[in-house]
């Protein structure tokens, strides 16, 4: 019996519900964009004990899948990650059908138009405040609404 692969509807309504956004502020050892000391870090991650599910979202968008086995559970724990141009497209793809996620989306996709990627470019000013800004805004909007 073939099984039919479900509607990517469906599939994203388990990254609406098991999936989070997140943007991380990390401090540089080098000062390579225009004397900038920071960095972000910004992904997009799914954890499940099915490796199968993680495999489908790898095929489907990109990304990375890692694994690992806490305390004396018997499970392993799967997670699924996107970040850069990746993250980018599968904000795009995404979007229309998010509910839960739809804000934290949004933001992620206003962060990712910071990043113009040319040689030679250096990050302005202007960029650098934006991104301290929206990571500053998405981590109170994370904070705000995870508490169902």
């Amino acid at each position: 019996m073939i099984k039919k692969q479900p509607p990517i509807q469906y599939l994203i309504g388990a990254l609406d519900t098991r999936g989070f956004f997140t943007i991380i502020e990390q401090e540089r050892s080098d000062r390579l964009n225009n004397g900038c000391k920071k960095k972000w870090v910004n992904l997009f991650s799914f954890h499940t004990t099915k490796r199968l599910t993680c495999e489908f979202f790898k095929e489907e968008f990109g990304g990375y899948i890692y694994s690992e086995k806490k305390g004396a559970t018997k499970h392993i724990l799967y997670r699924w990650a996107i970040m850069g141009k990746k993250l980018t497209e599968f904000c795009q793809k995404v979007y229309p059908h998010l509910f839960l996620l739809k804000n934290d989306c949004e933001l992620m996709m206003e962060f990712r138009e910071t990043y113009i990627i040319t040689p030679g470019y250096k990050l302005t000013d202007e960029l650098i405040e934006k991104r301290i800004k929206l990571a500053a805004e998405f981590s109170t909007q994370y904070y705000s609404h995870k508490t169902f």
